[in-house]
């Protein structure tokens, strides 16, 4: 079992940032209902030492402005995982959207056509 914490640190507006963290209560919620965790608890702030230079760059190359310039760190410390990258992956869902992919395999073979970008920028390191 492991035990870390999954540092999400991302740009984006107030309002998302609000909603995010309860989507990562409930999925932590989940998580330990299900046996995946034996516990999860999220801190959430405004860090200093954020990589928000490189965030700011992931963000425009996408869009034409800037309309927001804060980065919000989302820090989720696990407990008793057992597999911690599967439990990174999971959280990293709620950052990025789901593709709609198509139901013919063949279509699905060029699965680049298919890749979505998040609305908003995001690095994960693990401590």
């Amino acid at each position: 079992m492991h035990n870390a914490r999954l540092h999400f640190d991302c740009l984006m507006p107030e309002t998302a940032a609000e909603l995010m963290g309860a989507r990562i209560n409930t999925l932590s919620e989940l998580l330990i209902r299900d046996g995946m965790v034996a516990d999860a608890s999220l801190e959430h702030s405004k860090p200093s030492d954020a990589p928000e230079a490189e965030l700011r760059a992931v963000y425009l190359e996408q869009h034409d402005e800037l309309s927001f310039d804060t980065v919000h760190r989302f820090s989720i410390q696990v407990r008793g995982a057992g597999s911690l990258n599967q439990v990174a992956m999971l959280y990293s869902k709620l950052f990025t959207p789901p593709a709609a992919l198509p139901k013919d395999p063949a279509a699905l073979e060029q699965e680049s056509n298919f890749e979505t970008t998040s609305p908003y920028p995001w690095f994960l390191s693990i401590a």
